[in-house]
């Protein structure tokens, strides 16, 4: 008995498969979303991106399409060459690459991992796309070059925080920084000199949070060309960070948006830290972390020169800092 309920359970699996993939070819075929409607949000793991996706998610006639730039989840960009945290500069014709990514914006590019937050149902009454990506900070200066598409929104943490986050996760175990065989090894290469001399998993975290954000962050069109925000003020103040976002899409507001905002992110078991006293949620990676460790943390952002953030929670007020 036990072994045909083994089977039957296998069959039901392949089946459910074979329906979501028959399903996920049908609306490849009929759907054609206005790239200029949808919203892309950006940042590093453990930085809010879930959970702004399912602030927006809010608004009517949405789809939330989930981590397109996960490889093993979207193995066409694999096809083309893609490596994890691809980087192309602003200015580079990748006919493949931007085929590709219109392909996604419009919704003819789907797979059973980016639709996993959704049932694919919703696709037949959806107006446009909420797509997130915590792989994609580097590749902002060119999207906005290359597609016409409302400015994305990316959203910065603390270091510290993102990365006592991810160190819970045990998700990495390296202590030792390869430069990957990339199209544009020029992320890389540009700081061989601090990748070569690292030594640990926290300083392998935090190098790549860097290389991460350094991008976005230098380049010259920084909140101007995207929507830069940052994780604490939204926790701290989202009456007045929300609206900005709102008007900076060009969006209005959704009557009940203020709820979900007190709603904590399917990525986290944590308590809403809009239910928490703020502060005091905010700084929990100061209990997190040793002082060694956040030390070695603020080092790495000194070597590539990141001057956004010191051990205080909130960031620096410097030219890095957009303005509002």
């Amino acid at each position: 008995m036990r072994l045909l309920l083994d089977i039957a359970r296998k069959y039901r699996k392949k089946f459910q498969h074979y329906q979501t993939y028959q399903k996920i070819k049908y609306f490849e075929s009929i759907n054609n979303f206005d790239p200029k409607k949808n919203i892309i949000i950006t940042g590093s793991p453990r930085s809010g991106t879930t959970w702004l996706q399912e602030l927006f998610c809010d608004i009517e006639k949405t789809y939330p399409l989930f981590e397109p730039l996960h490889l093993d989840g979207s193995p066409k960009f694999k096809e083309i060459g893609f490596e994890w945290g691809q980087y192309i500069p602003e200015d580079y014709n990748w006919p493949e690459a931007k085929e590709l990514f219109e392909s996604l914006f419009r919704g003819q590019y789907l797979t059973p991992f980016m639709i996993s937050h959704a049932r694919v149902a919703q696709l037949k009454n959806a107006d446009f796309l909420i797509i997130k990506y915590v792989r994609a900070n580097s590749l902002l200066p060119w999207f906005v070059r290359q597609f016409d598409i409302r400015p994305p929104i990316y959203i910065l943490r603390h270091p510290c925080a993102a990365i006592a986050s991810q160190m819970k996760m045990n998700w990495y175990t390296c202590s030792k920084f390869t430069i990957p065989k990339t199209k544009f090894p020029e992320k890389y290469t540009k700081y061989e000199h601090i990748l070569n001399n690292i030594n640990t998993t926290l300083e392998y975290v935090a190098a790549k949070w860097c290389l991460d954000n350094i991008i976005p962050l230098n380049h010259h069109g920084n909140n101007r060309l995207w929507i830069t925000v940052f994780y604490e003020n939204l926790i701290a103040n989202p009456h007045e960070e929300v609206p900005y976002i709102f008007n900076r899409l060009n969006l209005e507001l959704p009557r009940n948006l203020w709820y979900k905002v007190n709603v904590p992110s399917a990525m986290t078991g944590s308590i809403s830290p809009l239910r928490q006293n703020k502060i005091e949620q905010l700084s929990k990676w100061k209990n997190e972390l040793s002082e060694r460790d956040i030390d070695s943390i603020l080092g790495m952002l000194k070597k590539f020169e990141i001057k956004i953030y010191d051990d205080n929670i909130f960031p620096v007020k410097t030219k890095q800092t957009p303005a509002r």
